[in-house]
């Protein structure tokens, strides 16, 4: 059969990632004798064009998308309506969190949750011997026997290839990264009360074995002239028997590639990731830790359901910078229920962390992702509201619901955890590092305003913030003249 995958525009135009989940659906589908056509819409104006003409021989189509992908999405269903009688199949994490949505829309002809590559094998197959008579297909692979992701399946994956990170490590060498995100692991066993992962019942862990990790970390390597592996797992450390065994081939595959992966602060212990792990996992490549501490004020942890402790926060910090490998931290404020002081707590918290060299964090007001526990508390308050249909989710309800400068009505500490969230980012350079500015003048700018914000967090004043409204104004021009590498 041929089949059309497509990766909607989002609404806020990034696109730094390459479309993984397709590219695993379209291989099993490519392995199974089907034709694949993987499409993605990114900040084309001709999209349509190029999407019709694949579509005048497809057998059906699949639209992945998050939710800020999803007014795009639904605007191209209604056009795919009127002009064709393709099957539309939906996959992607908005499918899987509104499944009654999906079976009631008409722009619906079916819906995949959790990992694609078995279900869309069974959909395919129902729909070249007879009539759809179901919408949800879900099957959990057996991760082991599923092929390697056939990258070239998408035409434009050499702009993603050589495309710039902002990880922090990468100001070591800007220029000569050639990376993609890589899958070695399904589903995430924690608890978390704002995670996706709890909201889908994605919580069983399945993993690849590490012979067959290291086969295709080599593969995509040699094939696409790879030095860098971001490892997007939801948590890559759930094993510690696996990751040691990882470690152990990579470093005897001889591999000359990097990585980064997510971890929790409460697996740093010495039976656990201790200063004997993290060595090795340096010798085998490893050059960045993306860890979720997301408060330094207890109470608000244990809101969460974190089931963590700022002091195991700051021993993971300790023993990453020991070992020279960068930690970049996620933090959390103004969820439901937080006071001014759980706040500062997180601030005085940061504060003392920036005494490690290889620390650094970005800091976030709470974006209500839909469906989550947290999010569910302020709909049932009545403080926010979630669409009832698939075509209900327009942009600014998605805006709303996840983008981050938004006045957000819900925060009751708006006044204080909107500022903290900014000059903590600034100061981390989140938005813009000085080594991807390489006009001196724009670098300099740059660093005063980082220079300012690290003043402001030091004696926690956060009024009065005109500065603020300048650094838009700047990053904005960057940005919109390309002026960032």
């Amino acid at each position: 059969m041929n089949i059309v995958l497509y990766r909607p525009q989002n609404i806020y135009n990034l696109y730094n990632y390459i479309p993984l989940g397709l590219i695993h659906v379209g291989t099993a589908l490519a392995n199974a004798g089907h034709s694949v056509t993987i499409l993605a819409a990114n900040q084309r104006e001709d999209y349509w064009h190029e999407l019709s003409f694949h579509l005048k021989n497809a057998n059906w189509i699949g639209i992945s998308a998050t939710t800020s992908e999803i007014p795009h999405a639904v605007n191209i269903a209604k056009q795919i309506r009127m002009e064709s009688r393709v099957p539309i199949v939906w996959g992607g994490w908005h499918a899987t969190l509104f499944c009654d949505q999906m079976e009631k829309s008409n722009l619906c002809d079916a819906y995949i949750t959790g990992p694609g590559e078995l279900a869309v094998l069974n959909f395919t197959d129902i729909l070249q011997h007879g009539r759809i008579e179901k919408k949800h297909f879900t099957m959990l692979p057996d991760i082991n026997s599923l092929p390697s992701p056939n990258y070239s399946l998408f035409s434009d994956w050499k702009w993603y290839v050589g495309n710039s990170l902002t990880d922090i490590f990468s100001k070591n060498n800007p220029n000569n990264i050639r990376w993609l995100p890589y899958q070695s692991s399904i589903g995430c066993p924690h608890r978390c009360a704002f995670c996706v992962n709890v909201v889908s019942n994605n919580r069983t862990y399945l993993a690849k074995e590490p012979y067959k990790v290291i086969d295709e970390l080599k593969g995509i390597s040699e094939s696409y002239a790879v030095n860098h592996f971001k490892i997007i797992d939801d948590n890559f450390f759930v094993q510690k028997k696996r990751v040691d065994e990882i470690a152990e081939r990579l470093i005897e595959s001889h591999l000359k590639v990097t990585w980064d992966a997510e971890c929790r602060v409460d697996y740093f212990s010495e039976g656990y990731i201790n200063e004997t792990l993290l060595i090795k996992l340096k010798q085998a490549g490893l050059v960045q830790l993306t860890l979720g501490i997301e408060s330094g004020s207890q109470r608000s942890l244990d809101a969460m359901r974190k089931d963590t402790t700022p002091a195991q926060a700051q021993r993971a910090i300790e023993l990453c910078n020991k070992a020279k490998i960068y930690v970049r931290c996620s933090f959390i404020l103004d969820i439901p229920g937080d006071t001014p002081e759980d706040i500062y707590e997180t601030v005085r918290f940061i504060n003392k962390m920036r005494r490690y060299p290889y620390f650094t964090c970005g800091v976030h007001t709470f974006r209500p992702y839909p469906g989550s526990e947290l999010t569910e508390s302020l709909i049932n308050k009545e403080l926010i509201t979630a669409p009832k249909t698939l075509e209900g989710w327009t942009e600014t309800l998605v805006r709303n619901h996840t983008a981050t400068d938004v006045v957000r009505h819900w925060l009751q500490n708006y006044n204080i955890s909107s500022p903290v969230s900014f000059y903590q980012s600034l100061e981390s350079g989140m938005w813009i590092k000085p080594h991807q500015l390489s006009n001196p003048l724009l670098r300099k700018i740059n660093t005063l305003f980082m220079n300012i914000a690290k003043y402001r967090n030091r004696i926690m004043f956060y009024r009065w913030t005109l500065d603020r409204s300048l650094y838009k104004v700047f990053k904005n021009y960057c940005y919109a003249k390309g002026l960032i590498k």
